[in-house]
């Protein structure tokens, strides 16, 4: 009889394992398909709770195996560096996420079950979370380094037709215009210049002064302003400029490129771009030698 009952049970088992195949080994754990199919089955509800592990809408099976023993190494290098999440730890994530939303428990299991996805799961999945944020602030991130360099040139790739700025530094040179009579107009720059050399106006210049602009952007200039600077040589005069009642005339004391307004306004996002495909190149890299340390085999 007991014989009997030892060769049903193995039977049993050996059923089992032909419903619940495994699809991958790492160490002494066990990844089946029937807990990657379930993966799959509320993929909506992990990529909408915790997008940082579940990017996509849709996985093969494949990459939920792989995603799963990514999961795994994570854990193994955090242990090894004493970073263990406590169920402690989820619980107050999990109630912080409550308050937030402005939800009671009851509200967040009616949540979950619209989902397809149990508690139990979204436990494990915060879990995963805090673990994976972890991961990357404490083994990636010192890794990564972004140059001022590599910002401007994806910026420039990204806005090929956008020209070059330039930031110059002008003295400008201005007199109202009355002090100025026609025949003088043609005067005025050979005068500018002896004046650099000699330190005194002539007599119908005596009421010019100067202001000195530094660091200008070309894009903020009046068009009037840029449409004569930009035609000038670097320490030249430009042509006189009329604005309003006043002769203006600018000596382009220096010129350099500058970073345009519009690349300020995305350089933090472009920036942040970058470190986001920094993280995934280095991460990459991180798993395909973390895994040589460990027995890992896949059945795909």
């Amino acid at each position: 009889m007991q014989l009997v009952i030892i060769f049903l049970l193995s039977i049993n088992i050996s059923f089992a394992n032909l419903i619940d195949k495994t699809i991958a080994i790492y160490g002494d754990k066990i990844i089946t398909l029937s807990k990657v199919e379930r993966i799959k089955s509320n993929i909506a509800a992990r990529n909408k709770i915790s997008n940082i592990i579940y990017k996509k809408s849709k996985y093969s099976t494949k990459e939920i195996t792989e995603l799963l023993i990514e999961r795994l190494l994570i854990r193994a290098r955090l242990k090894t560096v004493g970073y263990i999440i406590s169920d402690e730890q989820v619980e107050s994530q999990i109630k912080t996420t409550e308050q937030r939303l402005g939800v009671d428990r009851k509200a967040l299991l009616e949540f979950l079950k619209s989902y397809n996805i149990s508690f139990n799961e979204y436990f494990d999945l915060i879990r995963e979370s805090i673990e994976y944020n972890l991961f990357i602030e404490k083994v990636i991130r010192p890794l990564v380094s972004i140059s001022e360099q590599e910002i401007k040139e994806k910026y420039q790739r990204q806005n090929k037709n956008n020209g070059k700025n330039y930031s110059y530094t002008l003295i400008d040179f201005y007199v109202n215009k009355k002090y100025v009579s026609k025949r003088n107009y043609k005067n005025l720059i050979p005068d500018l210049k002896k004046f650099q050399n000699s330190g005194s106006w002539p007599h119908y210049l005596r009421k010019m002064e100067t202001n000195v602009l530094q660091d200008i952007q070309e894009s903020s200039l009046s068009d009037k302003i840029k449409k004569s600077v930009i035609r000038t040589k670097i320490q030249s005069f430009t042509r006189p400029v009329i604005i309003g009642k006043q002769v203006h005339i600018f000596f382009i004391k220096d010129k350099k490129i500058a970073d345009s307004e519009a690349f300020l306004a995305n350089k933090n996002a472009i920036q942040n771009k970058i470190f986001e495909e920094k993280i995934g190149q280095l991460s990459s890299t991180w798993f395909s030698k973390e895994r040589k340390k460990y027995f890992i085999k896949t059945f795909y």
